[in-house]
């Protein structure tokens, strides 16, 4: 099974032991980050810290105390507040 180079024939062994040539390629090389690790997605539509924190502190006032967040989203008893 030596190859031209003296090796192994990588024809050959692959015929013989079963795995396809691309699978033994694909396994023996070496993978590098291709742009280094990968940085959290920013959603567009997403609302920033202060929209949040408004949005949080109007549910946790006494009109929607008693409401689960069902009957909230359900519901068009919010009003838009500007």
């Amino acid at each position: 099974m030596a190859g031209p180079d003296g090796g192994v024939n990588i024809r050959l062994a692959c015929r013989w032991l079963g795995p396809s040539r691309a699978t033994h390629y694909r396994r023996g090389r070496v993978r590098e980050a291709f742009c280094g690790p990968r940085l959290p997605r920013r959603v567009p539509r997403a609302l920033s810290s202060v929209e949040r924190s408004l949005i949080r502190a109007a549910l946790y006032s006494d009109r929607f105390v008693d409401r689960s967040a069902t009957a909230l989203t359900s519901s068009c008893d919010c009003r838009p507040v500007y």
